[in-house]
């Protein structure tokens, strides 16, 4: 686990006492958070320095989460999607239509929110808080997506296999691609506004872009591990 507090220039490493990776992170302020780390939440409440395991999914791992706020959040398990309303004490499953994993979700207010799939390039879509979701299209089923960031209801990306970039306009109808370059699979990114951005991925890999997507600026590479998940507050 690493910590940056000047825009991902430098960062420090937080160590924590598991071999298991962290495969999603979240903070709603500089110290409440929650991560997911093999099949369990664990809980924040000091900027990092400390964690409370909050929910154990003995059976299979938890691969994102996100959080609209201090009590809603939501997380993804295989072909489960699972939401909390109480800040994460308590979590029920939510019926996807599908057998898909997957590996990424991200809501951009309490009713709106895409889960994007490990397999066959699948994302779906809910607007009323992850009760009910249906499916887009995204014109590939070949790639794996690994993560997906909305700025608005209609500005989004995701980043997956093979340096994948794609963005759409549209709230996920319509997707263009925006990889050039380099190949590395990609396994995480993070916007703050429709411009500023940043990915992370294989051998400790941070890039950053100041121009929605269109070039990335590399921050970090060259070290020995996969980071999975970036998260900004």
């Amino acid at each position: 686990l690493y910590k940056t507090i000047n825009n991902g220039y430098t960062w420090e490493n937080i160590t924590l006492n598991s071999d298991e990776d962290i495969t999603g992170i979240c903070f709603i302020s500089a110290n409440t958070g929650w991560i997911s780390l093999g099949g369990k939440i664990l809980k924040t409440t000091d900027g990092g320095e400390n964690w409370s395991v909050q929910f154990n999914n003995q059976n299979n791992p938890i691969y994102d989460l996100y959080f609209i706020s201090d009590s809603k959040g939501w997380a993804t398990s295989s072909s489960k999607i699972f939401k909390t309303t109480d800040g994460g004490e308590n979590w029920l499953s939510v019926e996807t239509n599908t057998t898909e994993s997957f590996t990424s979700i991200y809501f951009i207010n309490e009713n709106t929110g895409w889960a994007s799939g490990k397999l066959n390039g699948i994302l779906i879509k809910t607007t009323d808080g992850g009760e009910t979701w249906n499916q887009l299209s995204t014109g590939t089923n070949q790639i794996s997506f690994n993560a997906n960031c909305f700025y608005s209801n209609t500005i989004g990306w995701i980043v997956g296999e093979n340096g994948l970039i794609i963005k759409t306009n549209d709230g996920g109808n319509t997707w263009i691609y925006l990889s050039k370059g380099r190949r590395e699979n990609l396994q995480s990114l993070f916007f703050i506004n429709d411009e500023f951005g940043w990915t992370t991925g294989e051998n400790g890999l941070i890039k950053k872009t100041t121009n929605s997507g269109s070039t990335w600026d590399v921050l970090r590479e060259n070290h020995p591990e996969k980071l999975y998940s970036i998260f900004f507050s």
